[in-house]
């Protein structure tokens, strides 16, 4: 079982959506709320929006995650879908994008690192979800195989990803998440075989 980390595990999004404020008002941009969600999917839409230093842009969001990383808390119905996975020795990793520094202080405080297998991060990969590596990775790491593996996210990259590695996928989509992933769109091929609101419904793949 694959799960992404930001806004799937955990209530990260509205950190990171302030954080992004944070960095977008040193260099002085002026964003929307929608255009500042954009950045969910890229941050590459930043900079056509003027914002000349990534790397720099990068230290202002992560340095505002890390000074709230405390407020974080896992997704309803998440230590249960985990304590019901390792009931039944199913293997469970994270598969993220982001970087290893924004997880570990919550894994840590919330002591639940006991449950993953293995974290599969930014540094971990050359290419980035949506492209199937990290997906790949993982499931090399738990010695496990493609037809046993689902791929579970809140955005479509995370779908993306799973297809492409050709591993069922769960597309989690609380209310309060909509706000900040666009829709998954109607193409038959970036359809998830599972829909879910709460981490429990994702019990009865197990």
């Amino acid at each position: 079982m694959l799960l992404d980390w930001d806004g799937c595990l955990a209530d990260t999004l509205p950190v990171w959506y302030q954080g992004m404020k944070r960095g977008l008002s040193h260099f002085g941009v002026t964003a929307s709320d929608r255009e500042i969600k954009t950045g969910f999917q890229s941050w590459d839409f930043f900079v056509e929006m003027g914002v000349y230093d990534l790397m720099l842009f990068k230290d202002y969001v992560y340095g505002y995650f890390l000074e709230h990383a405390d407020t974080v808390r896992f997704n309803d119905g998440v230590i249960d879908l985990l304590e019901h996975a390792k009931t039944r020795n199913v293997k469970t990793a994270i598969v993220t994008s982001s970087e290893r520094e924004s997880l570990l202080p919550v894994l840590s405080r919330l002591n639940e690192m006991e449950y993953f297998e293995c974290i599969i991060c930014r540094e971990d990969v050359e290419n980035l979800k949506p492209h199937p590596d990290p997906v790949f990775l993982a499931i090399e790491k738990m010695g496990g195989s493609r037809e046993d593996a689902v791929m579970i996210g809140d955005s479509p990259c995370d779908i993306e990803a799973g297809k492409s590695a050709g591993v069922r996928t769960a597309w989690y989509t609380p209310e309060n998440n909509h706000e900040y992933h666009p829709d998954l769109g109607d193409g038959s091929d970036m359809a998830p075989d599972m829909i879910i609101s709460h981490m429990n419904e994702l019990k009865c793949l197990i």
